[in-house]
């Protein structure tokens, strides 16, 4: 059975001269486009320690719990992905339903990926060199890092998306296959306190701490399953693959963040989580030192791969947006320009490069690297969590409106209500109590971007209207 185009997008590339992106991915590559986007060894490693405060022991719970709010966000989501496969992502999805204004708005919060990969990068780059001069004794400066893993993740990027995709596949993989590990270690060689199956169900939390407030760390452990959809013209049968690959991210992180988790804490001693929460280093490192002792660089590495496959997807996702909001006259046509030896929009993987470059090491050196991602943290979780809500309501308009025939009280209404409630509670915790400076910029950061947003999306995202969204269209069985 086919599922029918959008009326705005049914034109085909044969209609223009000009070179367009190339279909060379398939599932497993669009796959790691979603899990890379996750960014799941950095995810960990950084907020493990946190997890723990707020959910002590119930940590595992608390990812089931954030898990099942994310899948909900994807199932809805994925059902607009199979019906408009472009390069827009959200923009494409929230104009179809809601129209260009909101579109543009809402991809302009989405587009705060441009700096995501740059001050990742940055913060591993710092995490790097203090493990290096630590350990070994020796100094690479992060600033020598982090220009490398910029400009390098970029060359690739620009020289293809199938090369790409194959060095995703590859770095995911590993990733995943270390984190497991790392959890099932944990499982095999417990700590004070040993592996009492009961942890994983339970709701105890240590004093002071909140079963709630540890979920809104959890959900943004998963955010990022929609960095499959910028590819979808990239990608051989979109409107299968995609929704697979946002949905199935989301259920495979969730095992493995899981048994990752629940692993650390038992291999550290479940009795003796609060040293968990105060090591000054970060405790999986603490563990693989204890457990592998010369080879506890594996888990350096797995950072670093970490953050070069994260690199690779923000990278795509910024740049198929800025290629396909150009297309329709919303951003200057400069970035519609595609190499026509690569099939890659290079206009818009240039500007990426150098305002990741002047952004990393301008924030890195005025708050350093490890308080720049955090305010950029800050920045992005408030500005995403908009973005899914909104998503949210242009799903129930979408198929209430436009798409009848298919409109389901779950996928489409409860899933959305539901999700939602989660995620303004999210924001609400997020921000109250206000944290301190120079935290706090990441609340006015994104309070200035959302204004820039509004201010674009009423000056000219009306231009959109009446435009192809899709660049090529197919037919899906």
């Amino acid at each position: 059975m086919s599922i029918p185009a959008t009326p705005s997008a049914g034109v085909s590339p044969s209609s223009s001269d000009q070179p367009t992106l190339r279909r060379e991915l398939g599932l497993p590559q669009v796959f790691m486009q979603s899990l890379g986007t996750i960014a799941p060894a950095a995810s960990l490693l950084f907020a493990i320690s946190l997890i723990a405060e707020y959910a002590g022991i119930a940590a595992p719970l608390v990812l089931v719990v954030g898990g099942l709010i994310m899948v909900m966000v994807a199932v809805s989501i994925s059902d607009l992905a199979r019906r408009i496969p472009s390069a827009g992502g959200y923009y494409a999805y929230v104009t179809e339903s809601l129209g260009p204004r909101w579109g543009l708005g809402t991809a302009w919060m989405e587009l705060i990926y441009m700096v995501a990969a740059s001050l990742n990068a940055g913060f591993v780059s710092q995490v790097i060199e203090d493990q290096l001069k630590s350990n070994y004794g020796f100094n690479i400066p992060w600033q020598v890092l982090f220009v490398a893993i910029v400009v390098t993740t970029r060359l690739l990027v620009w020289r293809g998306v199938k090369l790409t995709g194959k060095a995703l596949l590859v770095l995911g993989s590993i990733e995943l296959a270390v984190l497991l590990i790392v959890g099932l270690w944990g499982f095999a060689d417990p700590g004070p306190g040993g592996l009492q199956v009961s942890h994983a169900f339970s709701t105890t939390v240590p004093k002071g701490g909140d079963f709630a407030l540890a979920v809104v760390f959890a959900i943004f452990f998963y955010a990022g399953w929609e960095g499959a959809a910028p590819v979808a013209e990239e990608t051989q049968n979109a409107r299968r693959n995609i929704p697979i690959a946002m949905v199935g991210s989301v259920v495979i992180l969730a095992v493995v963040f899981i048994i990752s988790v629940w692993g650390t804490e038992v291999g550290w001693g479940s009795s003796r989580l609060g040293g968990l929460v105060s090591s000054s280093t970060l405790p999986n490192f603490v563990l693989v030192h204890q457990w592998w002792h010369g080879a506890w660089v594996i888990l350096l590495l797995v950072l670093l791969n970490s953050v070069v496959a994260f690199a690779l997807c923000g990278t795509l996702v910024a740049t198929r947006m800025l290629y396909a909001m150009s297309r329709v006259g919303v951003m200057p046509s400069w970035f519609k320009s595609v190499d026509p030896r690569f099939g890659t929009p290079h206009h818009a993987i240039a500007f990426e490069l150098v305002l990741s470059l002047v952004v990393g090491l301008g924030l890195g050196q005025i708050f350093g690297p490890q308080e720049a991602f955090f305010i950029y943290g800050l920045a992005a979780t408030l500005l995403y969590i908009c973005v899914y809500i909104i998503g949210n309501g242009a799903v129930f308009v979408y198929f209430r409106r436009k798409a009848r025939a298919d409109f389901n009280i779950v996928r489409h209404v409860a899933f959305p209500l539901l999700s939602a409630a989660g995620l303004v509670y999210v924001f609400y915790k997020t921000v109250s109590p206000f944290p301190s400076y120079p935290i706090a910029g990441g609340i006015w950061w994104a309070i200035g971007w959302a204004i820039a947003g509004m201010i674009l999306a009423v000056v000219v995202g009306s231009r959109a209207k009446g435009k192809r969204l899709v660049g090529a269209d197919e037919e899906a069985s």
